[in-house]
């Protein structure tokens, strides 16, 4: 019996040994890849997806065909593009593709930061939720400001993020974000 509880401690002090041990290992976020891989081309009316998802085109707006160039990737559920020629002062577009709906809305620099802020307080298992919202739901009123209580929604949020959210939303300039978009699945012929 003495035997085996010298065993027991030399396990003990080891697994304990073991588990104090700093480690280099990093735990990380999905890439872009993974985004981008939801880029699919001919899969939304009026979207022509080119270079791996790199580059979109959305055609039949107001301004023409607008042409735009991949920048950040949003926890692998959303991204931000570039317009390659803004024709105005919206010149990114944030992109959710969610099975058969492209999720859009323009939006300055300012609002780009404002989203990259608020997805990093919400963190990735909530991200998805939000960045539908946010395209979807009527979050973003006529004047381009973000309705706080429509973007969280049921999300699961605690008070403490509502109040950050709360605070980059109110310190963002009149009319940082464009009307949401909803862009459905390209209609098939037989």
């Amino acid at each position: 019996m003495k035997k085996e509880v010298k065993y027991i401690i030399v396990l003990l002090f080891i697994l304990t040994f073991f588990s104090c041990k700093k480690t280099t290992l990093t735990i990380t976020g999905p890439g872009a890849e993974l985004f981008l891989s939801k880029m699919e081309n001919n899969k939304w009316e009026g979207v022509t997806v080119s270079d791996n998802g790199n580059k979109i085109t959305i055609s039949g707006g107001s301004g023409g065909d607008k042409n735009y160039t991949f920048e950040d990737n949003i926890l692998g559920v959303g991204g931000i593009y570039k317009d390659d020629s803004p024709s105005g002062d919206k010149e990114y577009i944030v992109t959710v593709p969610a099975g058969d709906t492209l999720y859009t809305v323009d939006m300055t620099e300012d609002g780009k930061n404002a989203i990259n802020n608020i997805v990093s307080i919400v963190g990735e298992d909530k991200a998805l939720g939000i960045m539908v919202n946010i395209a979807s739901n009527g979050c973003i009123d006529i004047n381009g400001d973000i309705d706080v209580d429509k973007l969280v929604g049921n999300s699961g949020i605690t008070q403490d993020q509502v109040s950050q959210i709360e605070a980059i939303v109110k310190d963002l300039p009149k009319g940082s974000f464009g009307d949401p978009n909803e862009i459905g699945a390209k209609k098939t012929t037989t």
